[in-house]
């Protein structure tokens, strides 16, 4: 019975194909798989790198006589007035993003 692949052993095999200078006909030959499923996988897997993942913030509304908010980004949390400047706050924001 063929066993299938995980994608842990995909990700090695393309190093190694990659590494070899070998064309993919070449290196898969003798190999339990076929060279357009080394491609295939090479692909899937580029691809999958390009995609830029999108995170969700969760957002709490709590009503309150307050005129300030708090803000949780990369588990800080900034406190921010009513008359807050937006340009400073963003620049906070970049900066505690690139932080986590």
């Amino acid at each position: 019975m063929r066993q299938r692949a995980n994608r842990a052993t995909w990700i090695e095999r393309i190093r190694s194909w990659k590494s070899s200078g070998k064309s993919v006909e070449e290196f898969s030959t003798g190999q339990p798989y076929k060279p357009k499923t080394l491609t295939w996988w090479a692909n899937q897997l580029r691809r999958e790198l390009a995609t830029p993942r999108i995170e969700m913030a969760r957002v709490e509304v709590r009503p309150t006589s307050s005129s300030t908010i708090a803000i949780e980004v990369g588990g800080a949390r900034v406190v921010v007035k009513r008359d807050f400047d937006e340009v400073l706050l963003r620049a906070v924001v970049r900066a505690l993003e690139v932080r986590k």
